[in-house]
């Protein structure tokens, strides 16, 4: 039976394989370095590229050192695309150090003089200003095209080259750039030249030379594009160039703002120039203005009216709303991002843009009514110093866009070791290099997760562990068990890592009653001492696309590589109006969930009249902020919280504290469908964070869930889940314990892929209420069957799902469920059929579906 099982995957395989040669010319040819996908180069994808393909650059992949060049054509109808997801290609290679008495020295291997090069430190460039004479880039060109046509290259960072950024020669046609960046470079960070035609849409080019140059007899088309803070000129046309021009800002560049020369010409639409504050260049420059003595704002043809070979002009724009300089000079210093930040808040600016390089903050930076806000942070890192501390806490805003911008801790908000030694109770422990102290704000029991040496969670583990800390000195420990016993199998030399979430409690980022969208474009977290990002209580969507979470780097003097990034979770909403958009994203090595989205479940403790009643929380909180009149309230019976009734929402009120609990009042319109009474829960659809969307993402290498759902109207499609803990994706409220609602309508799974689901032994234990790569559940505060089948209208199709401890798909308590053209391979690798003794749920195989109604099954292909 298993090789006939064997011979249906190949037959499967082989099917999928006639039809990528029959559709050849749309590939994906996906690149990640840290392995995993067919190609870890840029090159080697380039090298089999055709008209067609797209070269996708994994998300979290980067930097890549290498150049970027296709010498294949495209066609008009199939161009090759590009999809850089936002990762940096660059022309930098580390710079390695000597100690040599009391100097550490790098030696460049030719003179400066004549062969300058660029060196940041921590991401921002070194600039020499005109009264110094010292200075490391490696790579002649970092994306370079030479004679071909029609390519789309989008998302792409371009750094750290001896030349340009993005350099085109040749005659060529047809070549597209979408939200590009050039930073860093010796010469442009945008060069055209010959004959070649392109444009650009939605670019950043500082700190080269010359921001955006084209010449000889190129025609450029660049749209919403700012030029700023390059040591030379901002943008430069000359010789026989077209170029058209629609909202480009230009500011803050050393020699010249706008420069046009010979016959250049073109079309100049909301074109803005601010006039420098310096009166000759503060740097020293290396390419074609090195001579420039004095500093114009419109240089060349720029600066006559009517402009020659022109249609419109620049628009010379007020200096006090020009942005702050980012490149300090002999005589300024750069402010703090805080500071670039509330500026602008106080004075009404639309963007702000923060200096590249790390930026360590002691306390928090607040955006309260950020409203029509552009922050760009690319290349910026954040690093907040004080781990009990938010990094941003954003409130009441309305279309705010975050971009760019890395986010840690130091110190990081864990610690991590190797252990020493190891009984069935007790397990001795020496800390990692370059890892933080231990110390007693770390708490008795903390949490404490298990890996082995390769950074993977270890296999035998359940789940996490609270055991009792004992501090020998700041860099050794013992860990005293106190709950599930440790692996068997757990080894000297295996890891450990010791969180502080719990003493701590602090998020990376705050999100919190939001009356309008707000959007984090690629963004990066690499630590949390909790969750990544918390939103609370918002009216209006928020965006993350190409926001990445994952361990940073090493920290000074350590050898090991982090194992975590946050805490908790990476994005946890309740209490919104609307769930999150989540869109090409990487989430991995956290301490729980991928994704969160749920509301509060509230249990009425006195009823005051027919439509009005009272209950209370812990402390209080903002949870009926969000709410609006007519919106649906549902009741639940107490224990196994069977819908029993609705109502429409009037109003509501706080209405004190005692002994540190609050009490609210909630008053109806009319009547519920059933009469109130103490002890009945209840829960308010419109705020369970409902309308979600998960796509084209990868969640990976974490603890918990991937997806963890209790809302309505959802939708999660293309995505990957890959060596999870737990359930790639659940369907159905924690109403049980967790209190966390409700029930789930109206949602589709769709083209996800899903292996290694379940890579400890904590999801297939027994007591496990989602036992399934992708589950369809409900958690009560009954332990047993009857479960209430309040779940109507999930989708779940076109999956393929492989390597599952349990069921590849698991469902109960639903309503109306479809299950079509799923495929599964290998699931039930340690939980098989039968029944769970502590919750009664059965498991019948790869599609396990019971006390269900109005099921479709169809079309599901089960190669075991």
């Amino acid at each position: 039976m298993k090789n006939l099982c064997h011979f249906h995957l190949l037959i499967f395989k082989i099917l999928l394989g006639v039809v990528a040669g029959i559709t050849s010319s749309n590939r994906q040819l996906l690149v990640d370095q840290r392995g995993g996908t067919p190609y870890k180069t840029i090159a080697a994808a380039v090298a089999v590229a055709s008209p067609g393909d797209t070269i996708v650059l994994a998300k979290g992949s980067g930097p890549y050192r290498e150049t970027l060049k296709i010498r294949a054509n495209g066609t008009d109808l199939a161009p090759i695309i590009v999809e850089g997801n936002g990762e940096t290609i660059t022309g930098f290679d580390p710079m390695t150090f000597t100690f040599d008495g009391n100097v550490w020295i790098y030696t460049l291997s030719k003179s400066f003089d004549t062969t300058p090069v660029v060196i940041t430190w921590q991401g921002r460039r070194i600039l020499q200003d005109q009264m110094t004479d010292w200075e490391i880039s490696t790579r002649l060109f970092v994306v370079a095209i030479n004679g071909i046509s029609h390519h789309i290259y989008r998302n792409i960072i371009a750094t750290g080259s001896l030349n340009d950024g993005f350099n085109l020669h040749g005659n060529g046609d047809d070549i597209v750039f979408e939200n590009i960046a050039g930073y860093n470079n010796l010469d442009e960070g945008f060069s055209s030249h010959d004959t070649m035609s392109c444009s650009i849409t939605n670019g950043r080019f500082w700190a080269n030379d010359n921001g955006i140059a084209n010449v000889n007899d190129c025609v450029t088309n660049i749209t919403n594009v700012m030029i700023h803070d390059n040591i030379g000129y901002g943008l430069w046309l000359t010789d026989n160039t077209t170029s058209n021009l629609v909202d480009v800002r230009v500011w803050n560049n050393g020699a010249a703002q706008f420069r046009l020369d010979l016959r250049a010409s073109g079309t100049a639409t909301r074109l803005s120039v601010w006039k420098s504050s310096w009166i000759s260049p503060p740097w020293r420059r290396y390419m074609e203005s090195k001579t420039v003595k004095n500093t114009t704002t419109l240089g060349g043809n720029a600066a006559y009216t009517p402009i020659p070979f022109w249609t419109g002009k620049p628009d010379l724009m007020n200096i006090s709303i020009m942005p702050i300089p980012i490149n300090p000079t002999i005589n300024t210093t750069v402010p703090s991002v805080a500071v670039f930040i509330q500026n602008a808040l106080a004075t009404g600016r639309s963007l702000v843009v923060l200096p590249a390089g790390i930026h360590r903050i002691t306390d928090q930076i607040s955006i309260l009514n950020g409203n029509t806000l552009e922050i760009d942070g690319t290349g910026a890192t954040v690093i907040m110093t004080t781990r009990r501390r938010s990094i941003f806490y954003i409130s009441k805003a309305n279309n705010l866009i975050i971009r760019g911008l890395t986010l840690d801790y130091d110190p990081l908000p864990f610690t991590q070791g190797t252990i020493t030694a190891v009984t069935s109770t007790m397990i001795t422990f020496t800390v990692h290099d370059g890892y933080p102290d231990l110390s007693t704000d770390f708490g008795r029991t903390p949490p404490t997760h298990l890996f082995k040496p390769d950074g993977r969670r270890h296999p035998d583990a359940y789940d996490f562990y609270k055991p009792i800390l004992n501090i020998t000195t700041n860099r050794t420990g013992t860990l005293t068990k106190t709950g599930p016993t440790w692996p068997d199998t757990l080894a000297l030399g295996d890891f450990l890592l010791l969180d502080r979430r719990e003493t701590d409690a602090t998020n990376a980022v705050n999100i919190y009653e939001c009356t309008g969208p707000v959007s984090f474009e690629d963004f990066t977290i690499l630590s949390s001492p909790t969750l990544g990002f918390a939103g609370r209580y918002n009216r209006d969507v928020v965006i993350f696309r190409r926001v990445t979470l994952r361990p940073g780097t090493k920290p000074t003097g350590a050898i090991q590589t982090r194992l975590f990034s946050t805490n908790a979770d990476a994005i946890n909403f309740v209490q919104c109006r609307k769930g999150p958009l989540i869109d090409n994203c990487d989430i991995s090595h956290q301490g729980d969930d991928s994704l969160n989205v749920h509301g509060y479940f509230f249990k009425i403790s006195q009823v005051l009249s027919n439509t009005s009643f009272q209950f209370t929380y812990p402390s209080p909180a903002g949870f009926l902020n969000p709410l609006q009149i007519n919106d649906t309230l549902r009741l639940h019976a107490n224990g196994n919280f069977n819908l029993i009734g609705t109502a429409k929402y009037a109003s509501g009120k706080f209405i004190g504290t005692t002994s540190g609990v609050a009490t609210y009042e909630i008053n109806l319109l009319s009547s519920p469908t059933t009469s109130l009474s103490v002890d009945q829960w209840f829960d308010i659809v419109e705020v369970n964070c409902p309308n979600y969307i998960v796509r084209d993402s990868y969640f990976h290498d974490h603890r918990g869930r991937g997806l963890r759902i209790m809302a309505n109207n959802g939708l999660v499609e293309r995505n990957r889940f890959e060596r999870l803990t737990k359930c790639a994706i659940s369907i159905g409220p924690e109403l049980g314990y967790w209190r966390e609602a409700g029930w789930v309508n109206n949602v589709t799974i769709q083209n996800n892929n899903l292996s290694y689901i379940g890579v400890d032994i904590s999801l297939s234990a027994t007591g496990i209420v989602t036992p399934g790569a992708i589950s369809v559940f409900v958690h009560t505060d009954k332990t047993s069957p009857p479960y209430p089948n309040n779940h109507s209208d999930i989708i779940i199709q076109d999956n393929f799902i492989e390597k599952t401890s349990v069921a590849g798909i698991h469902a109960y308590a639903v309503d109306g469920l479809t299950i079509r053209g799923n495929t599964l391979f290998h699931t039930n690798l340690i939980r098989g059929p039968g029944t769970d003794s502590s919750t009664g749920l059965i498991t019948t195989g790869p599609i396990s579906v019971s006390a269900a109604i109005n099921v479709t099954l169809e079309n599901n292909h089960i190669l075991q």
